[in-house]
């Protein structure tokens, strides 16, 4: 919760990640957060989803896009 206090001054993108679950987790989840977890914080963010669990989305060619795609609008 304490993650609503802070303010967002420059471009950020959150890539939420969709796909999996674990059982124990209430919610739709990754197999590690939940969703709504990760879409909370929405003011100044920019959430792009991805049909992905939390161990498949840093070694997806899609999402290495997404991010190179973000850094170079920002230079």
């Amino acid at each position: 919760m304490q993650a609503d206090s802070i303010e967002i001054y420059h471009p950020w993108a959150n890539i939420v990640t969709t796909k999996g679950g674990a059982a124990w987790i209430m919610g739709d989840n990754d197999g590690v957060v939940t969703v709504n977890s990760q879409k909370h914080h929405q003011n100044g963010m920019e959430l792009i989803e991805v049909n992905y669990n939390h161990y498949e989305v840093v070694l997806n060619d899609q999402v290495v896009d997404i991010i190179k795609q973000k850094i170079n609008s920002i230079k």
